[in-house]
This record gives structure tokens, C-alpha cells and sequence, in this order.
């Protein structure tokens, strides 16, 4: 396999991997939308989202789409058809016991309740496996340019 063919499969990979811990959010009757990261920290589930996404909305209303269970289709937009979106679905109301929100930061911290089970395909990111970029050196990074929590 060829370098060109390996890095597409790495590309992909790489989107597969972080798509299954990202959600879509829709909020004040889906006329305001985004996305945000399921997380966990010191055994606590969260979704991290942007403040903006929440910005107004009652939190008890937000929905979300978590990852669906199945692969992911690349395709253009102009060649989607309904078959590919499948069927439309009104959304999660995940069940969110507390959050956090900062406007200054423009960052959302919403905790998820212990007991409810994530659909399948989601997956939640935790957060321990993360390892702090500022103590890198350069040479460390091999070309990385961009890194948001």
C-alpha cells in the first residue's frame, strides 16, 4: 500500500474516532444548532459544548444526536439522498443533573446523570488520557498545529 493510500485510511480513521464521542445539539426548537464532546472526568459523565450552542435555552429542553451505531458514509452533500440520512429523529433529551457555563470563554460544561446509558455508537472521551501539549517541545509535535479542550 502506498503512502497516499495509508494516509487516507488514517484520515478516516481518525474522523471515525472522533466522531464517536461527538453529539449534535439542537436547541429552542431546533432553531439553533451545534456540536459538542461527550467527556468524563474523575468518573463523572459531561458534554462539552460551546456556550453560545446553550445561549438561552432551558436546559431541560436541549436535544441531542449522539453517534448512530454504524459507519459513516463519505459523500458530498449534492450526492446525499434520503436513504443515506435515513429516518429524521427529534433528538435525546439526555438527562442533565448540573452545568457550567462561561460566556467569557464561550464553553459549556453540562453533567450528564450517572445512571443513564449512552445509545450505542457513543462513546465518551475520558479526559485522563489526555496529555498536556505545553510541556512538549517542538521536535514532540511533528507537525501538529491545532489542539481544543
Amino acid at each position: 500500500m502506498d503512502q497516499q493510500a495509508i494516509e487516507v485510511h488514517l484520515r478516516k480513521a481518525a474522523v471515525e474516532a472522533i466522531a464517536s464521542y461527538t453529539v449534535g445539539i439542537a436547541v429552542l426548537d431546533n432553531t439553533a444548532i451545534g456540536t459538542g464532546t461527550l467527556i468524563s472526568y474523575l468518573g463523572k459523565r459531561y458534554v462539552l459544548t460551546a456556550e453560545h450552542v446553550i445561549a438561552g435555552a432551558a436546559i431541560e429542553t436541549v436535544r441531542f444526536w449522539p453517534r448512530p451505531p454504524n459507519a459513516m458514509i463519505e459523500k458530498a452533500a449534492k450526492d446525499a439522498t434520503d436513504a443515506d440520512f435515513g429516518k429524521g429523529t427529534v433528538g435525546a433529551l439526555l438527562p442533565i443533573v448540573a452545568y457550567s457555563t462561561s460566556t467569557d470563554a464561550d464553553i459549556a460544561v453540562l453533567e450528564i446523570d450517572p445512571r443513564f446509558e449512552l445509545p450505542a455508537g457513543a462513546e465518551v472521551y475520558d479526559l485522563s488520557k489526555s496529555t498536556p501539549f505545553a510541556d512538549w517541545q517542538p521536535q514532540g509535535l511533528d507537525g501538529l498545529s491545532l489542539f481544543v479542550f
